[in-house]
């Protein structure tokens, strides 16, 4: 009887370690597959951009500035960056003195017009490209916790604006597959501007075979949209100090 007793227990006891073997098992596969790499897989793609604009010298009515630009995936799962450029600006402000009905009626139809950007006391006089960039490579992607930074030094004369403003844009997306290499172009005001190119069949043999992406086009958005395509952007700004007098 006694050794039944035993025999009965021994095996509760190599079941109750299966058991646990099981259940350690799938812990481990739920930790290390499941959580570090389908959980994250499925995550939208993101990039954090930080951009800083500053001045370096003076020298015969011009200034030497740095548009710096720091790029990086703070995530835990690869970004693809098929487009990333920067505009950079020199701006005219000037003053207004606007009582509050005379900014509403002069903001109300500014926002209608999608201008989501309004200010009582002052204008923009004039809007200049100074500047521009892009990275030419569409094959751009961050691990996680890669980071990337990229300068321009430009110059913009000492008195002909107020400020210099930077606008960084970056397309982002989980996989190029379906990408051609991104198509560069200046607009007539001098704006960088890219055109994210779809590989059309045969594109293998004949790199020509291309169609730009078309946000209207339903099956390109949905091509997009199963990639968790997506758009980030950062912008900063400098201002120009007046010249003092002896330099």
């Amino acid at each position: 009887m006694e050794e039944k007793t035993a025999l009965t227990l021994q095996k509760l006891k190599d079941g109750a370690q299966f058991i646990l073997l099981v259940f350690g098992t799938i812990w481990a596969v739920y930790t290390f597959i499941y959580k570090d790499i389908i959980v994250p897989a499925k995550r939208p793609p993101a990039v954090t951009l930080a951009a800083t604009v500053e001045e370096l010298n003076r020298a015969d009515g011009m200034i030497v500035i740095r548009a710096h630009l720091v790029v990086a995936n703070r995530g835990d799962a690869k970004v693809w960056v098929p487009a990333l450029w920067w505009n950079v600006y020199g701006v005219s402000l000037g003053g207004e003195d606007r009582t509050l009905s005379q900014f509403v009626n002069y903001a109300r139809p500014l926002l209608q017009q999608r201008d989501g950007i309004v200010s009582r006391f002052s204008n923009v006089r004039s809007i200049e490209i100074v500047a521009a960039g892009y990275y030419p490579d569409h094959e751009l992607w961050y691990q996680p916790k890669d980071e990337t930074v990229h300068e321009q030094l430009f110059l913009v004369p000492e008195d002909r604006f107020d400020v210099v403003q930077i606008y960084v844009d970056a397309f982002i997306i989980k996989t190029i597959d379906e990408l051609a290499p991104t198509r560069w172009e200046m607009n007539d005001i001098g704006e960088l501007t890219p055109t994210l190119l779809l590989k059309q069949k045969g594109w293998d043999k004949d790199p020509g075979r291309v169609m730009p992406f078309a946000p209207e086009n339903r099956g390109h958005r949905t091509m997009f949209d199963q990639a968790d395509a997506g758009h980030d952007f950062t912008t900063a700004s400098l201002q120009i100090k007046p010249k003092v007098a002896g330099r």
